[in-house]
């Protein structure tokens, strides 16, 4: 069954397809954040933090294309060790 949103049939990864960052979008993404919080943007630090958006889009990607499965779930709880 796929889930909803989803038409049946059509893998995670294929849809997600059409919702690729390419440069152009993550330029948008950016000067749209920085708009939002009034952040003001170098000119000497675009390139910079456009390659670190781009990295951080394709993490995004390689995780998104991972189909979760009901025992992915997090745990109830969460204890840490140290």
């Amino acid at each position: 069954m796929s889930p909803p949103g989803r038409p049946k049939g059509e893998s995670l990864s294929a849809q997600r397809e059409g919702s690729r960052m390419t440069p152009e979008r993550i330029a948008a993404q950016v000067d749209a954040a920085a708009a939002l919080l009034d952040l003001p943007l170098a000119p000497e630090h675009r390139p910079g933090v456009l390659r670190y958006f781009a990295l951080a889009a394709g993490f995004a990607a390689q995780l998104e294309a991972i189909e979760l499965q009901p025992h992915d779930e997090p745990a109830v709880q969460f204890t840490p060790l140290a």
